[in-house]
């Protein structure tokens, strides 16, 4: 990889028909957006995080903008913006406020005005209130998020949600879902899954929520490492 690359990302969305992908791969520059930002080492799940970042998005892309997912993770928090059937991204570092301009290209079939949704239904506060819940919710004392996202869940009504995957007390593969102010924290399906299956291939399945296949498609694409082939294979599968 060329020293400017950043790491190619994907991003799947479920529709109704179809799923749709966003991979985006970086700029070599960041712009900064703020005179105190660090370079890192900061905890990006906190509500006071996702705060920084996103009125540095908001400067950028306006108040109105919609988005497609906001999403938290170890290496940061990602925003992909809707513009028309296109979309551009930003990435924060963990403990940042420069935001990286990221390319984003839709792979597959879908359309983006049925995945997005206003920037204004992000709620910093819904982060420290949802992990505040999440070990009750989940039975696991010791939950600890490993991706949070927010995006159009494509079930029920087609209502924006938050989903958490996390680990904790041995247990891996942990789903919680919530609504976008952090309230409704529960896990999909009425349970949480028991056990740990490490297994290749192996899978959890939760009747009824069709967002276990996006579920199943993110972690293809953060098993694919960046390697284009495997992350187009994942939006197809």
């Amino acid at each position: 990889m060329s020293r400017g690359a950043l790491p190619r990302i994907l991003i799947a969305l479920a529709a109704t028909v179809a799923a749709l992908g966003l991979a985006a791969c970086g700029s070599s520059d960041s712009d900064s957006s703020s005179d105190d930002s660090s370079s890192g080492g900061g905890d990006q799940f906190t509500s006071a995080e996702l705060a920084k970042n996103l009125d540095v998005v908001k400067s950028k892309a306006g108040d109105t903008a919609e988005l497609l997912e906001v999403q938290i993770t170890t290496g940061g928090t990602d925003y992909k913006v809707r513009d028309g059937e296109k979309a551009s991204g930003y990435h924060f570092d963990p403990g940042s406020t420069d935001a990286q301009d990221v390319q984003v290209d839709v792979i597959g079939s879908g359309s983006l005005e049925n995945s997005a949704y206003p920037i204004s239904e992000v709620d910093p506060a819904a982060v420290d209130k949802m992990l505040f819940d999440a070990p009750e919710v989940s039975g696991v004392s010791d939950f600890t998020p490993t991706v949070m996202t927010l995006s159009n869940s494509f079930s029920g009504g087609g209502e924006v949600q938050w989903t958490i995957n996390g680990e904790g007390s041995g247990r891996t593969g942990l789903v919680l879902t919530a609504k976008p102010d952090g309230s409704g924290l529960s896990t999909p399906g009425g349970q949480v899954p028991s056990g740990t299956d490490t297994s290749v291939g192996s899978t959890t399945t939760v009747p009824g929520d069709v967002t276990q296949k996006a579920q199943d498609v993110a972690k293809c694409i953060q098993d694919a490492n960046g390697d284009i082939d495997k992350i187009q294979a994942c939006a197809s599968q």
